[in-house]
């Protein structure tokens, strides 16, 4: 698989951006997770993405994902 920006899922750009302005209003996980409709362990691994390293994109921690990086 050829893990790049082009080959990242439509949405999951979006989803990031969303997720990472609730980050940013320090909501927790869970909530977040209901918020978005999203499975708890998903926001577990692109907030680990994210915390890992503050200056990661959204779309870069998008690319990992789609890499399937192990957290």
């Amino acid at each position: 698989m050829i893990c790049d920006q082009e080959n990242l899922p439509e949405d999951c750009d979006d989803r990031l951006k969303h997720l990472h302005r609730k980050l940013e209003k320090n909501k927790d996980i869970k909530e977040i997770a209901e918020e978005l409709e999203l499975e708890n362990n998903y926001v577990e691994k692109v907030t680990a993405l994210l915390r890992e390293d503050p200056d990661r994109t959204d779309e870069q921690a998008a690319e990992l994902l789609l890499c399937g990086k192990e957290i």
